[in-house]
């Protein structure tokens, strides 16, 4: 929380990260949860394994702070959190 009572977010590397196109060697760890389904399956990691983590992510932050977030983003989340890679929302859409 800011001196002004704003709130300020911060994206963290959690030393998970892989190349695009490689495969995720599974260790336990608390943050297996934010894993994408599909690296489960040993498939690869790819732009939509991201976009399932930072919906995980988001996720987590709006059962805290509902009321902060733009119309939207709960739907938008829905989207991102799709089991199938291929139906998530991408960067460039």
């Amino acid at each position: 929380k800011n001196p002004d009572g704003s709130f300020t977010s911060h994206l963290i590397d959690f030393g998970l990260s892989r190349v695009e196109g490689g495969h995720l060697t599974l260790r336990c760890n608390p943050y297996g949860s934010h894993y994408a389904p599909e690296l489960f399956k040993g498939q690869p990691c790819t732009p939509a394994s991201d976009i399932y983590s930072l919906a995980v992510m988001i996720s987590d932050t709006q059962n805290t702070f509902d009321n902060l977030w733009p119309p939207g983003v709960k739907d938008l989340c829905k989207k991102m959190l799709c089991r199938s890679p291929q139906h998530r929302p991408s960067l460039a859409k």
